[in-house]
């Protein structure tokens, strides 16, 4: 029942936001009604959101599968143009859980502040990554994958009690 007034609400936030827009401004001409659009307050309840499990099982949920695939495409010597694909799709990935991450950091305003600096250069490395398989550039790939690990791995340094290591390729 919930969603359904949610929702309810939500059809009327969206017809009065374009009533308000499409009204008149006391005037006789159709001009946009800014101020009514500023000045429009409607209070939606919405259900407080937040994380779904624990980070560890988001980890390996999400983030490990994606390491372990990109670490076998980037394990081939050239890639081919389908693998640069799935590289780009992973770092993406892997961009966007950083995102995710860094939101889900300790209480503590000194250890969270470091949580977020360790997210931001893995966000850094995916999305050169990203970059760099658009580009079809191997050798960069590679390092920004590199990258990738090294962040990944000085935050499992500090913040993970199993000190999940990630190695960057089988050699």
């Amino acid at each position: 029942m919930k969603t359904a007034h949610t929702g309810f609400a939500c059809v009327l936030l969206v017809l009065s936001g374009i009533s308000a827009f499409l009204g008149t401004n006391g005037t006789t001409e159709t001009e946009p009604n800014v101020q009514a659009i500023a000045s429009a307050t409607i209070v939606v309840q919405e259900e407080e959101m937040g994380a779904v499990d624990d980070m560890h099982r988001f980890m390996g949920f999400i983030s490990k599968p994606a390491y372990k695939e990109l670490k076998t495409l980037l394990s081939e010597e050239d890639l081919k143009r389908s693998a640069f694909r799935k590289v780009q799709q992973h770092a993406m990935i892997l961009g966007e859980t950083a995102n995710l991450v860094a939101e889900r950091g300790p209480e503590d305003p000194e250890q969270n502040a470091e949580w977020r600096a360790f997210n931001l250069e893995n966000f850094k490395a995916a999305k050169a990554l990203y970059a760099a398989a658009g580009e079809k550039d191997t050798a960069e790939a590679k390092k920004q994958y590199g990258l990738m690990i090294d962040a990944c791995n000085k935050c499992h340094s500090k913040y993970d009690e199993n000190d999940h290591q990630l190695a960057k390729f089988d050699e």
